[in-house]
């Protein structure tokens, strides 16, 4: 990297560096900042030069505290799939939401659990199911992935937080 901005001319342009915690992305910086410190090119002695990029700095601390909650999202994980599973099952899951009267656009999807912000979307849409997923469990002997009623009281206080976030992302 020294080389290359050394060849475009551009290490009296640079300012700061926005990276992930990645530990070569540290390695690189360390060496680039030295470089450029003995070149006196950097404003505030380089104090300013490496800066975490914000997305990645809240990814870690949505991944943190969706980790607190795991055994609640895995209840709702399971049963998005076990209601995907079978065709049967979707049936009776939408013969539930009619029976109930709920009207949302789309049913519950499944998230990608390395990626919070499906995890948030998927907690969001399943709590527009939450009744729904109440009277399963009582129709469906063999669903047993339903989750308490202190586990929802999460689930709505996580998505409240994780809206923010997830908010915050976009706009970056």
């Amino acid at each position: 990297m020294v080389k290359f901005i050394s060849e475009w001319k551009i290490e009296d342009k640079l300012f700061a560096l926005t990276l992930d915690n990645a530990s070569n992305n540290g390695a690189m910086v360390k060496l680039m900042k030295t470089h450029l410190i003995n070149k006196k090119m950097l404003f505030c002695g380089g104090r300013l030069f490496r800066q975490r990029c914000a997305a990645h700095v809240i990814n870690l601390i949505c991944q943190a505290g969706l980790d607190y909650l795991s055994p609640m999202i895995s209840k709702i994980r399971e049963t998005v799939k076990y209601i995907r599973s079978s065709l049967a099952r979707k049936e009776k899951f939408e013969e539930i939401v009619s029976q109930l009267g709920i009207t949302c656009e789309k049913n519950p999807s499944l998230d990608v659990c390395t990626r919070w912000n499906s995890t948030y979307i998927m907690l969001a849409k399943a709590k527009e199911f939450r009744l729904v997923f109440d009277s399963l469990s009582i129709q469906d002997p063999n669903y047993t992935f339903k989750p308490s009623f202190e586990e929802w009281e999460n689930a709505d206080v996580i998505c409240k937080l994780l809206k923010v976030f997830y908010e915050a992302t976009n706009v970056i």
